[in-house]
């Protein structure tokens, strides 16, 4: 099932590369001014590894979904290290790719909206935010389901405490039931002349 996920995911990541190189680069600047220029040169170098950071970031999901549990934590461990080190967009793509995993061991879908949203909110609109925002999107309808969810649970925990309860309470009037039975046989006798 996750590799299924995956699957689709790195089909999709596929598509989203190819439309996005396509787009002309964000950013660009006509002006003189040295610092504008450096944040488009900036800009457009991230722009153009944004499809292989993409890429190689679901191919490393896909590898350590696939992995032992102690390799899943392993790896956990030393993308929230990278992540703490530095907080890049490569970094911070990969930590939270590993936190939203379902299946992952140390899966936290909060911990990986929290991290994710600088992605999906700053920088220009290309292959990684795309993606981040795709991300996001999955993460967030994941979070109502389990909440729905939760919720099911716990309407079907009332409804069995529920039957309990009238379970218990069809037990007390049965007994009371035999015992009325009990006291009317008595008093049938005793009103019976004797022979």
């Amino acid at each position: 099932m996750l590799q299924k996920v995956f699957s689709v995911l790195l089909v999709f990541g596929f598509f989203l590369l190819a439309a996005c190189n396509s787009l002309p680069p964000a950013g660009t600047s006509t002006t003189g001014d040295l610092s504008a220029e450096s944040a488009s040169t900036a800009d457009s170098a991230l722009s153009a590894d944004e499809p292989r950071l993409v890429l190689e970031s679901l191919a490393f999901a896909q590898r350590v979904a696939s992995a032992s549990l102690d390799e899943q934590r392993q790896e956990v461990s030393a993308a929230a290290k990278a992540f703490a080190r530095q907080r890049s967009s490569a970094s911070r793509l990969r930590y939270g790719l590993l936190l939203a995993l379902p299946a992952l061991a140390g899966a936290d879908a909060q911990r990986a909206l929290v991290t994710l949203e600088p992605l999906s909110t700053s920088g220009p609109v290309g292959p990684l935010r795309q993606f981040v925002t795709l991300l996001t999107l999955q993460i967030n309808e994941r979070l109502k389901e389990q909440r729905r969810a939760q919720q099911f649970r716990e309407q079907l925990d009332e409804s069995r405490a529920s039957e309990r309860s009238l379970n218990e309470r069809a037990t007390q009037l049965k007994t009371q039931l035999d015992e009325l039975r009990v006291i009317e046989r008595t008093l049938i006798e005793r009103g019976r002349p004797k022979k």
